[in-house]
């Protein structure tokens, strides 16, 4: 699913596994709360000083997953457990285009 800033996302059908939003428009401070591939997704992007904040915060009730923020070179990815919040949030660049993902069927990373 890739959304563009301005379009709602839509709740989940029961089988989107992930899930993206692009966050452009650098004057305004978007941000939602939807229900997505079976859990609950809070993502958007606003000023912290001279800096844009991204962040992508999924919780999923059964299932291991993660989410992402994107700023620029910037990346963050959590991961959590089924009833937990991943809480991924990133600074970088004011004019740089921020991005927040989700992912349902994360897998955790070597070493975990």
């Amino acid at each position: 699913m890739t959304l563009a800033m301005g379009t709602q996302a839509m709740p989940s059908t029961g089988n989107q596994t992930h899930g993206q939003m692009e966050l452009s428009n650098s004057n305004v401070s978007p941000f939602s709360v939807v229900n997505v591939g079976g859990g609950t997704w809070d993502y958007g992007t606003g000023a912290s000083g001279s800096q844009k904040h991204c962040w992508s915060h999924y919780n999923h009730p059964d299932n291991y997953h993660s989410s992402t923020a994107k700023v620029g070179t910037s990346i963050d990815k959590k991961y959590a457990n089924a009833g937990s919040y991943s809480l991924a949030d990133v600074y970088g660049p004011q004019g740089q285009t921020g991005y927040a993902y989700w992912d349902n069927e994360a897998v955790p990373p070597s070493g975990s």
